[in-house]
């Protein structure tokens, strides 16, 4: 099936873009949350694709003087995925990899917003993340990190919530490959799929002042192995390496017996001075 994605030099396979591979749980996802400096609120929003299910998903949540607020809406893609509206809500692309924009028209949870997210530094490609159970892939995805600033505004129940730059920071992710969606596979594993594993990402602004943002990846499965785990770190006009230092330490609680106690972030002397500034 041709789609209007077709017209453009964008295929890396044979195929039309309809169609990503061959694994059912294969996705296309958006995600952002912001957040004031005084902390009087919290937004989060993403939008999925998800090719072979044909669906597309999203969702809008927003927590202000104590309570929170959602829309969550969902339809059938069409196999169109250039279309990123789902009812009331959608994601548009105003400058790739710099400006995004969030729109949410009226629906029955009595929310609406336009917010445009602007990138503080470069976005920030984690590498390539694989998990396979026994013989099988269980999560196969590549994530790109990036720290920005919002402006705009949110309005609950008539009452509008003016959003500047200078005042709500936040991050946005995009990933996309394999992971589990929908219902489960009714073959089970052999071993069989581990109860959990720890996961801690965590993009980290040192200060709102400061051209450093990091993000990083700590991650370990419940019996013990130690899964790949990745720090990086952002300047506003480049991006630079970084090391982590990760201590663990052993835990009482069934099925997690090591989890992080303390990571230390070190690298160029810029870098270690923005993080002085901010403790």
């Amino acid at each position: 099936m041709l789609t209007k994605w077709d017209d453009y030099p964008v295929h890396q396979t044979p195929d039309p873009i309809a169609f990503a591979g061959t694994d059912r749980n294969f996705y296309d996802r958006y995600f952002f949350n912001g957040y004031s400096r005084d902390g009087s609120i919290f937004f989060a929003a993403a939008l999925g694709v998800y090719p072979h299910l044909n669906i597309m998903d999203g969702a809008f949540c927003v927590v202000h003087e104590g309570i929170q607020h959602n829309v969550r809406v969902s339809r059938h893609m069409r196999m169109e995925r250039m279309d990123t509206q789902v009812g009331p809500f959608a994601v548009a692309v105003l400058e790739p990899l710099r400006r995004l924009r969030l729109k949410l028209d009226d629906n029955d949870a009595g929310i609406t917003a336009e917010v445009e997210f602007e990138g503080r530094a470069p976005a920030v490609k984690e590498p390539r993340f694989t998990r396979r159970i026994g013989p099988r892939s269980f999560m196969d995805y590549t994530r790109l990190t990036q720290s920005g600033s919002y402006r705009g505004w949110i309005e609950i129940a008539g009452r509008r919530i003016e959003l500047s730059p200078v005042t709500v920071l936040g991050t946005r992710d995009r990933s996309w490959g394999v992971r589990p969606i929908g219902l489960a596979d009714p073959q089970e594993t052999v071993p069989p799929t581990p109860f959990q594993f720890c996961w801690l990402w965590a993009p980290l602004i040192l200060t709102t002042d400061s051209p450093c943002i990091t993000s990083m990846r700590m991650c370990r499965a419940n019996h013990g192995t130690r899964l790949p785990s990745w720090v990086r770190s952002a300047m506003r006009r480049r991006s630079i390496s970084l090391t982590a230092d990760v201590r663990w330490y052993s835990s009482r609680v069934a099925g997690m017996r090591d989890l992080p106690a303390c990571i230390s972030i070190t690298g160029a002397a810029r870098i270690a001075a923005a993080r002085r500034a901010s403790t």
